[in-house]
């Protein structure tokens, strides 16, 4: 999602059903997955993955809008409006 064209702003929600055999994570909390591989991974693997992760977290914060609304407990990448 952080790297659709277009530089306007995205909502968080992913667009449509999608095709459970063209995209495996479909209706799957992608980021919530990543956030386990990483802590799976020994230390210096998890920081290694969380380099490359970094930029595209950033692109995601960049072009969603934070929702006022969500709850300060969940995690960032859920704080995000999901829609218009």
């Amino acid at each position: 999602m952080a790297y659709k064209p277009g530089p306007w702003v995205m909502y968080a929600a992913p667009e449509g059903d999608g095709c459970e055999c063209c995209d495996p994570f479909t209706g799957a909390d992608v980021r919530a997955f990543l956030e386990e591989l990483c802590a799976s991974l020994s230390r210096s693997s998890a920081r290694e993955f969380r380099t490359l992760l970094k930029p595209l977290d950033e692109r995601f914060l960049a072009r969603t809008l934070n929702d006022p609304f969500a709850s300060p407990r969940d995690p960032w990448w859920r704080r995000r409006l999901e829609a218009p």
